[in-house]
């Protein structure tokens, strides 16, 4: 005879198993089907930067500055490609920190539509913002799925080969530059500022302090500065000359280790156990502020 215990795990069995099928519904190949009106959004937005010549990122343009570009997701979208949840979970985020760049009824000088228009198109637009918002609430509501889990390797494991891990892959010496033609020695030794960067790098540095902020800046010891986050780009754009994952650009490494630390912002706590190096950047009120590097 079925316990109250056994009905209910079976209850809770059924719930599960009924909104996996709702998912299923609209998945291909474990991910996502845009729908006619998410697809025609982007492909609209493709026209119109084409036209303007503005309006969301490219893949380059993406990957120097450490975010999603704009143009792929338009691309990805218009072509009706299955969209995983991590990327659903892009979307509902540019959606929310870009709505006030949606702005259809203002026109640039040139009679064309704003960059901020463009882009809200090329991530799908409203059709885009809905859907996207739609499957991210049905997932919470089914909690994650072991497939979805993500187990970090911690670092320092003996049991994982060095040459195996694509942090300890080492610099072809072509990467291996020492110091820099805009910036002194020692320039990313603390917060003082004076670090000069090129405008693609800074332009992504002041947009990140820009949204941490706006979410976390009512913290001291979560607060974000755009020297700090210069510092960390500096110095990961350092490390790039010893050890990097190939294929991977200095500035996109660099970029890397700006989130690290803006997740150590945000957390507490880094992602990463062995992550201390840039300790010393962060706010003093913060937990794990150190006096020196390190």
């Amino acid at each position: 005879m079925a316990t109250t215990y056994d009905l209910h795990n079976r209850i809770l069995l059924l719930k599960a198993r009924i909104s996996a099928s709702i998912l299923r519904v609209e998945k291909s190949d474990g991910g996502h089907v845009p729908p006619e009106s998410v697809r025609s959004a982007a492909r609209r937005g493709l026209e119109l930067r084409r036209k303007w010549k503005r309006g969301g990122l490219s893949n380059a343009q993406a990957s120097d500055q450490g975010i999603g570009s704009g143009v792929q997701r338009a691309t990805n979208l218009a072509n009706g490609d299955a969209i995983s949840d991590q990327v659903i979970g892009q979307m509902t985020g540019f959606f929310s920190r870009h709505a006030k760049n949606y702005r259809p009824d203002v026109k640039e000088p040139d009679g064309g539509p704003t960059a901020g228009t463009i882009a809200w198109l090329l991530w799908g637009g409203n059709a885009g913002k809905a859907w996207a918002e739609g499957i991210k609430s049905r997932l919470e509501k089914m909690g994650p799925t072991p497939s979805a889990v993500h187990v970090p390797v911690p670092m320092g494991r003996k049991d994982i080969d060095k040459a195996e891990d694509p942090r300890k892959t080492p610099a072809p010496p072509e990467d291996r530059i020492r110091g820099s033609d805009k910036n002194p020695k020692g320039s990313a030794a603390g917060r003082a500022g004076g670090i000069e960067l090129d405008d693609a790098a800074e332009a992504g540095l002041k947009r990140k302090v820009e949204e941490h902020n706006e979410a976390h800046g009512s913290d001291p010891a979560k607060k974000a500065s755009l020297a700090a986050l210069k510092a960390v780009w500096r110095r990961g754009a350092g490390a790039y000359s010893v050890s990097h994952r190939p294929g991977v650009s200095r500035s996109a490494w660099a970029m890397a280790r700006v989130n690290a630390h803006l997740t150590l912002l945000r957390r507490g706590s880094p992602a990463r156990p062995g992550y201390i190096q840039d300790n010393d950047l962060l706010p003093k009120e913060h937990p794990r502020h150190s006096g020196g590097k390190g």
